[in-house]
This record gives C-alpha cells, structure tokens and sequence, in this order.
C-alpha cells in the first residue's frame, strides 16, 4: 500500500515573487529590482487600532522615457493585517508606476489585486476576500544597495461587495536593490 503525499500549493504573488527574484531585469534602462520589508499602521483613520506588515518585491519592467524616469513595475505583495487581536493574511500582485524626483528620490505607486485569508477583521467586514491593495511611497537610497521609504496604504473592494469599509494607514519601509 503506498501514501500519497499532498502536493504543496503556492498563490500566484508568491510564484511570481520568486520567478522575478531569479529573472534577470528585462532591461538594463529599466533599473534594479527591490525586495523590502515594510510595517504600517492606521493612525488617526480608523477608530480601531490596525496594523500592516508586507514584504514586496518590485520588478521594473521597463522605462517609459529614454532617461529612465518613469519606469513600469510588476510587484507582489505577501504580508498581514492585525486589528483588535485578529489578524488576516494576504497575497496581491498587479503594476505599479515609478517617477523620479531628482536624482536621489522616487514616489512610487502600486496597485495590486489582494486576496484576503479571512475579510472579517476586528469585527469589521471588509465585504469580501478579494481587495485592491494601493501603495503610494516615496522611496530614497540608503547606501549603495539599501532603500528607505515612507508612504500610505489603503486596502479596499471599490464596492464589488455590499460592504466597502477599506482600511488605510501609512508604512515605513526598508529595503535592498539587487
């Protein structure tokens, strides 16, 4: 008599991170990818405490100007929501836009289509497991390899469910370019 073993499942941002971890840039114009850690929080926009923890991956796709200013990213997302001892996992993957400030600063924004582990946080329904999670950052270089960034966060379901509550908050992020 044999066993079966159960064949281990991955959610697409998770196969997506890693294939761009081991890709090699599509252009050299496009820049560096970037793999960071990021932690949030909501502050004064919601009167229950929440919490974000993220590590994305940023892949440039290609640059839109000859200068390399504005660059197209492909990023994915793996992180958590915590709010009133409950928490929540989620995986998002979508395009992002990249613009340089100058030489040294970036404002970056993604918008990522995110899958929810559990829509119900904190006794707040946020309508259902599928969200649009949006990340504005502005992103500075720390050394030769290291990035800083400082930005906003917002998790919602642009009224696919009846309920639309959305969640935002703002995140620190550190990161290296590889």
């Amino acid at each position: 008599m044999t066993t079966q073993q159960a064949f281990p499942r991955a959610s697409l941002p998770f196969i997506l991170a890693l294939a761009a971890a081991l890709l090699a840039p599509p252009a050299a114009a496009a820049g560096q990818r970037e793999l960071a850690l990021d932690a949030g929080a909501d502050g004064p926009f919601h009167r229950r405490d929440f919490r974000s923890y993220t590590l994305a991956l940023h892949l440039p796709l290609r640059a839109l100007d000859s200068a390399g200013r504005v660059r197209v990213l492909l990023g994915a997302t793996l992180g958590g929501l915590d709010g009133d001892g409950e928490s929540s996992t989620f995986a998002a993957a979508g395009p992002g836009l990249d613009y340089a400030l100058g030489r040294r600063l970036r404002l970056r924004y993604d918008l990522q289509g995110a899958w929810l582990g559990d829509h119900v946080l904190a006794g707040r329904d946020l309508g259902g497991p599928f969200q649009f999670f949006h990340r504005l950052t502005l992103v500075a270089p720390v050394g030769r390899r290291a990035v800083a960034a400082a930005g906003l966060w917002h998790i919602s379901n642009a009224g696919i469910y009846d309920a639309n509550p959305g969640l935002s908050g703002f995140l620190l992020e550190l990161g290296v370019r590889y």
